[in-house]
Formats: C-alpha cells, sequence, structure tokens
C-alpha cells in the first residue's frame, strides 16, 4: 500500500497538504458523530493516491484527493430513508461543441481578446444549500473529543465523488455570475446553460 512503500512519506505529504485544501476552502465542520440524528446517514470517505507523470514518464507529483462514497449516496436516495438524500438531483449542464465554437466566432468577429483559466479544486467550492450531509473522515485524517467520539464532517462544500458535485459546483458558480459578481455582471445565455453573456456599453461580451 502507499503507506507501506518506499514513498509513504511523499503520500503522508500529499494527504497533509489535501488535508489543508480542504480546511482552506471550509469544505467541512467537525460534528461528534453521537450528535448526528439517527434518521440522517453518515457516508464514508476515502483517500485516493495517484502519481502525476510528466516527459519520459517521471514522476512529477503525488496527489492525494479525498473522495465521498457517491455509490452509498444513490443507495441511501433509493432507499428513501434518510433526510440526507430525500432529494437527488445530479443533472449538471456541459457546453455544447457547437455553443463553444460559436463564442469563439464572436470574439474573433469583435477583436475580442480570449482567455482560459482552470479553476483550482472546483468542487471544492460548489456550497451546499438545501440540505445536511454527514461524511466519516478517512482514517488518516480522522479525530476525536477528549470523550474520545469520534468526529465526523458536516459537509458545507461538495467533495469530489459525490453524485451531485458537479451539480453543486455549477449552481455555485452561476449563482456568483449572476448575483455576486458586481463590477462586470453576466446574465446566463437561455439556450446555453455554460454561456454567459455580460452588456458592456450596450454590446453583449461571452
Amino acid at each position: 500500500s502507499a503507506t507501506k512503500g518506499n514513498d509513504s512519506q511523499k503520500w503522508f505529504g500529499a494527504a497533509d497538504a489535501e488535508d489543508d485544501n480542504l480546511q482552506r476552502f471550509g469544505v467541512y465542520q467537525c460534528v461528534p458523530a453521537d450528535e448526528v440524528p439517527g434518521d440522517e446517514d453518515i457516508f464514508d470517505t476515502m483517500l485516493l493516491c495517484k502519481r502525476k507523470r510528466g516527459t519520459g514518464n517521471v514522476v512529477t507529483k503525488y496527489k492525494v484527493r479525498c473522495v465521498l462514497c457517491g455509490n452509498q449516496m444513490v443507495a441511501s436516495a433509493k432507499r428513501g430513508e434518510s433526510k440526507t438524500t430525500a432529494d437527488m438531483r445530479t443533472h449538471s449542464p456541459a457546453i455544447r461543441c457547437s455553443s463553444l465554437k460559436t463564442n469563439f466566432a464572436v470574439g474573433v468577429l469583435h477583436n475580442m481578446r480570449q482567455r482560459d483559466f482552470d479553476v483550482d479544486a472546483a468542487y471544492l467550492q460548489g456550497v451546499y444549500v438545501d440540505r445536511r450531509v454527514f461524511a466519516r473522515a478517512p482514517k488518516y485524517l480522522r479525530r476525536y473529543d477528549e470523550r474520545g467520539v469520534e468526529y465526523v464532517w458536516l459537509l458545507l462544500r461538495a467533495l469530489y465523488g459525490g453524485p451531485d458535485s458537479g451539480r453543486l459546483w455549477y449552481n455555485t458558480y452561476a449563482h456568483y455570475m449572476m448575483h455576486e459578481e458586481t463590477v462586470c455582471p453576466f446574465q446566463r445565455c437561455h439556450f446555453e446553460p455554460c454561456t454567459f453573456v455580460s452588456v458592456i456599453d450596450g454590446e453583449a461580451t461571452p
């Protein structure tokens, strides 16, 4: 296993970095396990380890990601007994190829400067607004209170692996673009939910 091999210290360091990431984004709040209501499920999490490789198949980074066991959430939703998964909507829109090409074409015709970027740990920024989700920390990240009772996580934001994590991220991003962005507010396109348009000096800018 990763914790017993020659690279164990690198994996432990990567796991600590992932925990720092979770705390930086305020992903969870610790709650003693005996305070979780009996009608709500506690889902498992796990740490996934991956070696990222570069030129010549040389390892460039040791990456650890904490993921939620989404299969347990789906099973809970099918049972319909837990408040946690009473409403399991998972659809998250993805941009169509034709829409992407149209946006590029508009930019070229209007001599716009086009920029692209990647959002770091995007799913960890998706906010739960309509329900509570409890998760048990992976073994390496478990903590206990003074009574010896294990802390579980009350998730304030999504984890990778959740069946609705993509939807939560999209809803959070869309809400920011349309309601929280004040310098250059955007409107969502009615026919393409992944395209947002801002009107500047009477002209629409995608």
